[in-house]
């Protein structure tokens, strides 16, 4: 008991060290191609051993069976290319059921192409990663940490245990393949005939494949999004103070911070980021739209998940987009001191240095408005749906 308690206060007081044991539970499933090394020191791509490439292959063949069999489904609920409001109500398709439809295999949709480029960008995200876990943080764990671990707790222990339970007592509840592939499951069927092991099996299929997307999102926004910002504002802060007390050299470190900034452009360029952005506006919009026009009908389970992700997206939008804005507003900041040194050659040296710019993917880059020009694109295409 004593060893837990002192391991406890270990992590919370060490940032750091609760990162890091955070991301190796996160990283248990595999759910991207790297990995810590044996000595657990750093992070290394594996896509050179086959087993991890054939992981990677199974996890992109299984967001595709899934996407296709949502595909298909909508063709046979009559929302082809004849798609209109008669189809609809010939169906019989609760609101509720057709948002969820839609909100699931967008996401299948995306992590299809999330996936691949994990793929291709393995090696850039390990370098990343194993910079920002370098830059020690001084300060005891914070908000960012607990809702990593919210997240991680939630997708690998929660997600499994939780798709099988779904699978049990309601087989035709989406995104379960028994709600898709049942004929009983059509409309507003509640039942299906596959015995309590076919349902076990369904829910541990669905349970994988929800671990891997929660996982690999929690990677994505914490580690590769979020943490990088927090970083490089820590530094530049630094930076700025060794500055003001005399220490000039000091400057220097802006170029590891430009390279902390290419790594992140190089692993979110275009069509990343355009896809990160898009799932999460739409993840939104659906959610919030779910609740306001079918609250009175959602089964408790539906309730609770449009809940969950109305409010992580929200969260998302609104301050996480603002962590990733704020190193290009402090680096502006720090050239602009230029005006006001008189060394020549720091003046020289701070007028040359580039903001550090994430990419949007169209040309543009995260500043101080982006997050409040996301919102509220979301919340014009949550009004247009409501008026339909």
């Amino acid at each position: 008991m004593s060893k837990l308690l002192t391991l406890f206060k270990k992590y919370l007081h060490d940032y750091n060290a609760a990162l890091v044991a955070l991301l190796k539970i996160c990283l248990l499933p595999h759910p991207v191609p790297f990995n810590f090394t044996k000595d657990s020191k750093i992070l290394k791509s594996n896509l050179s051993k086959k087993i991890c490439a054939f992981k990677l292959s199974f996890d992109i063949i299984n967001f595709s069976l899934h996407f296709s069999i949502f595909l298909k489904w909508f063709w046979d609920m009559g929302f082809g290319p004849s798609f209109g409001i008669d189809n609809r109500i010939k169906t019989q398709v609760p609101v509720w059921k057709l948002i969820m439809m839609v909100y699931f295999s967008t996401c299948y949709a995306v992590f299809i192409l999330i996936t691949i480029q994990a793929g291709i960008v393995a090696s850039e995200a390990a370098q990343l990663i194993n910079f920002c876990i370098g830059a020690k943080f001084t300060k005891k764990i914070d908000a960012m940490v607990f809702l990593l671990a919210d997240s991680i707790f939630s997708g690998c222990f929660l997600t499994p245990i939780g798709y099988i339970v779904l699978s049990v007592v309601y087989p035709c509840m989406p995104p379960l393949l028994t709600s898709l592939t049942q004929e009983s499951c059509r409309g507003t069927g509640k039942q299906v005939h596959i015995g309590i092991l076919g349902k076990i099996l369904v829910g541990m299929m669905e349970g994988y494949t929800w671990t891997i997307i929660w996982s690999m999102t929690s990677v994505i926004i914490f580690m590769l999004l979020i943490h990088p910002g927090r970083v490089q504002i820590t530094v530049l802060d630094k930076i700025k103070g060794k500055i003001e007390a005399g220490f000039l050299t000091s400057i220097s470190e802006y170029r590891q911070l430009q390279i902390v900034s290419t790594l992140q452009n190089e692993i979110f360029k275009s069509p990343a980021m355009p896809v990160y952005l898009g799932g999460s506006i739409t993840a939104e919009v659906a959610s919030i739209y779910a609740l306001i026009r079918s609250s009175h009908e959602l089964p408790a389970p539906v309730f609770g998940l449009f809940c969950t992700v109305a409010t992580t997206f929200s969260i998302f939008i609104q301050v996480g987009l603002k962590v990733v804005a704020y190193p290009n507003l402090r680096s502006n900041k720090l050239r602009d001191t230029w005006k006001s040194q008189m060394n020549k050659w720091l003046k020289m040296y701070l007028r040359s240095i580039k903001p550090l710019k994430l990419s949007m993917g169209d040309g543009t880059f995260f500043d101080q408005l982006t997050s409040l020009k996301i919102w509220q694109f979301a919340i014009q295409q949550l009004i247009t749906l409501m008026l339909i």
